[in-house]
């Protein structure tokens, strides 16, 4: 529970309704206009939020380490819980466990991307798939070509 107080007559009260710890929990300004100064702070506190990916390009039938950034997502009670799902379509989906966890960082394995997705939308949760965060954050899958390389010395 977060307590947000208005004015020098409410600071005392703010810390006994507040969830601890205290200093995470508590905001007291001296008028109602300096509240727009508290909202960012709440939000990173409060939400989860995907903010992109990396790479943004994945090749066909590869199977990535994707990194996704944003906040939130070390706040998760059990964070074996935490999944990425890699949505191909409206009907496919991929869901794969967070390998790494960070509180603005995930890392998780996508599966071996078709070659007729061009857009794979990132989605987490933090509850073991029973919701997800939505985001607009896609990865785009293209065909790619393995080059082999060869030396040659001449002496």
């Amino acid at each position: 529970v977060f307590s947000v107080g208005v004015g020098p007559d409410v600071k005392d009260d703010l810390p006994l309704i507040a969830d601890k710890p205290k200093e995470d929990h508590v905001f007291h300004v001296k008028k109602f206009d300096d509240l727009y100064r508290l909202v960012e702070n709440i939000v990173k506190q409060t939400c989860i939020e995907i903010l992109s990916v990396s790479p943004q390009v994945a090749c066909t039938g590869e199977q990535e380490n994707v990194t996704v950034f944003g906040n939130g997502f070390g706040r998760a009670k059990n964070q074996s819980r935490i999944l990425c799902n890699f949505r191909l379509n409206d009907t496919t989906n991929h869901v794969s466990r967070a390998l790494f966890v960070r509180d603005d960082e995930l890392l998780c394995s996508s599966p071996k991307l078709p070659q007729e997705e061009r857009g794979v939308t990132i989605q987490v949760s933090v509850n073991g798939g029973l919701s997800y965060v939505n985001s607009n954050v896609t990865m785009n899958v293209l065909p790619c070509t393995k080059t082999n390389v060869v030396g040659l010395v001449v002496g």
